[in-house]
């Protein structure tokens, strides 16, 4: 099965989704991933966006058509 984009919230129990995109970033080389959440400021999260490389978040409770764009956006790159 191949993967190509993961939607995955930044707070899960037990993990976080940046530890869960590394896990998955070994088996799926090329996977592109969006982040969800709820906790923390806009500025936080884009921070840690940039820390870990990442470009595409979404601030809880989502807006689908944005969330659609996005998913439209890293599918046609």
């Amino acid at each position: 099965m191949l993967l190509d984009i993961a939607v995955i919230n930044v707070k899960m129990p037990g993990t976080s989704g940046f530890e869960l995109k590394n896990i998955l970033q070994t088996k799926f080389k090329k996977m592109k991933f969006v982040f969800l959440t709820g906790h923390g400021s806009e500025d936080d999260y884009e921070k840690g966006m940039i820390e870990a490389g990442e470009k595409y978040y979404l601030i809880k409770p989502i807006n689908i058509n944005e969330l659609v764009n996005i998913l439209q956006e890293l599918y046609n790159e």
